[in-house]
């Protein structure tokens, strides 16, 4: 799909209509996934229109949320999982959406009326809540990606999302069981970043060669599971060769340089580029966060998660044991065995690996895209028609 922009059709008959065309995509900074989709996307539509569309992408929900989810997931995941479970009852429906009106309902409306664009994407789930009936009223039409990979919680369901983009087969069966009509879903897996589009080249594989490369994470706002299972890791495995994203500072950097220098240790900060580090990665341990998954899977790489969020991660580890693409490791020495496991048995991890490719998109984002192009050129064929 790389090449369609230079396909006659897109040529003559869709990019010259994407002129003064303007997308709107809304996101959230919450656990660092949703900007991740939403730059894939806006990759992709750059790809296939070298351009020609203009691309804003938006957090209208504010800084606020983003703070309150990393607290409640890293240090109150119970409070978290609990408040999750509730509001994903038919009963609780119209409150929520009652509340996001006001919280967020002049702030979505003014948006619109100053950008006025022509199509809308959302890849959050409260900002498909808040933009929704604006939307309808304003007749714009609503998209919507949906980042979760198994289990969909009620707030994605909105009457006017004309098109609904799913990762899995998972999760458009949970859309049709909420009522979706089929017809408006497509199943095109979660979109990932354009470096994330292959799996490690032949040098990648050459300079990795040795010890056993763990890539360690902990989703997007990493709390301290992360030092929890750095720790563990280094004070039982010194063989290994780690290089941990912190996305930020690591709190215990000094502390692993006195005491575990038999490891090879490196702290990757925000400004890492952790498509590279994935690639040449071995393994990837980290939470069962569903981009990261989906980012692992595109470039063919072994997954232990070592925790998942109560609420919308709790799904992924079977999903991703039954791929046969990873395992889940939830406590320490369930870690140990199954790290230990890998190195021991490297003709798993090559089982892993290759169940991982084969079950990544790493194609999605340009799918989406595809879809979205449509989409635009369709509603503008019928704008001129309308006028004539």
């Amino acid at each position: 799909m790389m090449g369609l922009i230079n396909d006659p059709f897109l040529q003559g008959g869709l990019l010259p209509q994407l002129y003064g065309r303007r997308l709107l995509i809304l996101s959230s900074g919450t656990g660092g996934g949703h900007d991740s989709v939403a730059t894939a996307i806006v990759e992709a539509v750059h790809t296939l229109t070298g351009g020609r569309l203009r691309v804003q992408v938006v957090a209208p929900l504010g800084r606020g949320v983003e703070r309150m989810y990393a607290m409640a997931l890293n240090y109150a995941p119970g409070l978290w999982g609990l408040g999750y479970h509730a509001g994903n009852v038919r009963a609780a429906t119209s409150l929520e959406q009652h509340a996001i009106k006001l919280l967020w309902g002049k702030r979505v409306a003014s948006l619109l009326d100053k950008e006025r664009p022509d199509l809308i994407l959302s890849v959050h789930a409260l900002c498909a809540q808040a933009v929704d009936p604006i939307a309808h009223m304003l007749g714009i039409p609503h998209q919507c990606v949906i980042t979760d990979l198994v289990d969909i919680h009620r707030t994605w369901s909105a009457p006017g999302v004309a098109t609904y983009f799913v990762p899995t087969l998972q999760a458009k069966l949970a859309l049709l069981r909420r009522g979706v009509e089929r017809e408006r879903i497509q199943l095109t897996g979660l979109p990932v970043r354009r470096a994330f589009w292959h799996g490690p080249t032949r040098s990648e594989k050459q300079r990795t060669r040795g010890r056993l490369q763990v890539l360690v994470m902990d989703g997007g706002r990493p709390g301290p599971a992360l030092a929890a299972t750095v720790r563990t890791l280094v004070e039982s495995i010194p063989s290994l060769a780690m290089s941990v994203a912190w996305g930020g500072a690591s709190p215990i950097a000094h502390e692993l340089r006195s005491r575990h220098q038999s490891c090879a240790i490196r702290h990757l900060d925000a400004s890492a580029e952790i498509a590279k580090e994935m690639r040449i990665a071995d393994v990837v341990v980290t939470k069962a966060g569903s981009v990261t998954i989906a980012e692992a899977l595109a470039t063919g790489r072994p997954l232990v998660l070592h925790r998942a969020a109560p609420g919308q991660e709790e799904s992924n580890p079977d999903f991703v044991q039954a791929l046969g693409a990873g395992v889940y490791a939830p406590n320490a020495a369930r870690l140990c065995e199954m790290v230990t496991r890998l190195i021991e048995a490297p003709e798993e991890q090559g089982e892993m690996a290759l169940c991982a490719a084969a079950a990544g998109r790493p194609t999605a984002a340009q799918h989406v895209a595809l879809h979205i192009l449509l989409s635009l050129t369709t509603r503008a064929t019928q704008t001129v028609g309308a006028v004539g």
